[in-house]
């Protein structure tokens, strides 16, 4: 079918079907573009949505067993070099990491879908080994098995389940990605200072014991003490432009920013006498007592950030979602005025003009005393003052017509 009988079929059709057909074309553009923004609302509340259920994943999930598998290092270390006054302590924190691992489990088979499972199951099988005693028996032992837990489970978990989520994808807030970005430091932060308050421990055991303390376990404890001053540092860089950026961010985790980078920097040089100048009248029970005061603050910042990024994923979803319905409410009323002007136009003009019609019809037989009720200074207006006319014309013709023949 060629243009010329598209054209010529348009042009045979009613004046309503052209209206409807012209609405029509009109309408695509605007159904395209409502198409378009709820596609792109749609997005950002998928994306809201992913990185809610990211966060809560790993608020509790992998973070919790983070946390315990570090205290429990830190313990197992200082009781396996000789410090048994810490032994109740190490009981109780065994009993704490094996009820966070198993409730993690469970909590992966209901809540999983990061692709994490075979991190999980590999996270619980290191655990079992270490809890057995199968996996170690020495101070050195039990900290390198623990090490393993964390690099090949945890920052796994850590890695796919923020980047699976999308928590680590946001363009468009650059405080939130602050956030979410020196939280990932800060349990890197974190990890450094357990690793090298379980060196530490060992070292100021044995050189509390007099014993040897060999280049590899000092060169150990160096680098995680540095690794700890660096994402000390760069935690506090990035969250002050956060803070200053965003006055919610500076009162909610001033304090915390501060207890963090303080218990980290008297941690850091009580453990680094150990590591630079040796001092066998160092306890093993003070570097316990400064790392666990570290971690504590560190963990207590990293709640208190994910704590306020939460809120805004909330609050983001929820503007999206009430955003969304808005425009959809407001593009269907729109949608709905514009089909009813456009009825109304079509009535205006079809209705009157087949009221004129049949008017028409009548006086080509004859009857010519059908009331035109047609009025306006419109074309369809002028059209009935024409018929008026002609009707009133045909009436005094056909008046003479009569006169003539009775005279």
């Amino acid at each position: 079918m060629n243009v010329g009988t598209v054209w010529s079929k348009f042009q045979d059709m009613g004046l309503r079907n052209k209206l409807a057909i012209v609405v029509g074309v009109l309408a695509l553009p605007i159904l395209a573009l409502l198409v378009l923004q709820y596609t792109d609302r749609s997005r950002d509340i998928s994306l809201a949505e992913d990185q809610s259920s990211g966060l809560a994943y790993l608020k509790e999930g992998p973070v919790p067993v983070l946390q315990q598998i570090q205290r429990h290092r830190l313990l197992e270390a200082a009781v396996r070099s000789g410090e048994t006054s810490l032994a109740g302590q190490l009981q109780q924190s065994t009993a704490a990491l094996d009820e966070a691992v198993t409730r993690y489990v469970r909590f992966e088979k209901d809540h999983g879908g990061y692709k994490t499972a075979d991190f999980v199951a590999k996270l619980e099988s290191q655990w079992g080994a270490l809890r057995d005693n199968r996996e170690a028996t020495t101070a050195d032992g039990v900290i390198s098995a623990h090490n393993r837990m964390v690099d090949e489970s945890i920052f796994p978990i850590l890695f796919q389940a923020g980047n699976s989520s999308r928590l680590y994808l946001d363009s468009n807030l650059t405080t939130f990605d602050t956030i979410v970005g020196t939280s990932q430091d800060l349990l890197n932060q974190t990890e450094a200072v357990s690793r090298a308050a379980a060196y530490g421990t060992v070292v100021a055991s044995r050189l509390a014991n007099g014993q040897a303390v060999g280049a590899l376990l000092r060169g150990e404890l160096t680098s995680q003490l540095k690794a700890a001053e660096t994402t000390a540092d760069s935690t506090s860089r990035w969250l002050e432009g956060a803070l200053s950026r965003d006055t919610r961010y500076e009162s909610a985790l001033r304090q915390p920013l501060l207890a963090s980078t303080g218990a980290t920097s008297i941690f850091v040089g009580k453990a680094a006498n150990l590591a630079d100048a040796p001092n066998s009248a160092f306890d093993t029970a003070a570097v316990v007592t400064a790392a666990t005061k570290a971690t504590d603050a560190n963990y207590a910042l990293f709640n208190a950030g994910f704590s306020l990024v939460g809120s805004d994923l909330d609050q983001r979803q929820s503007d999206k979602t009430a955003g969304l319905a808005l425009t959809m409410g407001l593009s269907a009323a729109a949608f709905a005025v514009a089909i009813l002007l456009a009825w109304l136009v079509s009535q205006s003009i079809t209705r009157p003009i087949a009221h004129l019609v049949a008017v028409a019809d009548k006086m080509s037989l004859g009857d010519l005393d059908s009331e035109i009720d047609v009025r306006g200074n419109n074309e369809i207006g002028k059209l009935a003052d024409s018929l008026r006319r002609m009707q009133t014309s045909l009436k005094g013709a056909i008046e003479r017509l009569r006169t003539r023949r009775a005279a």
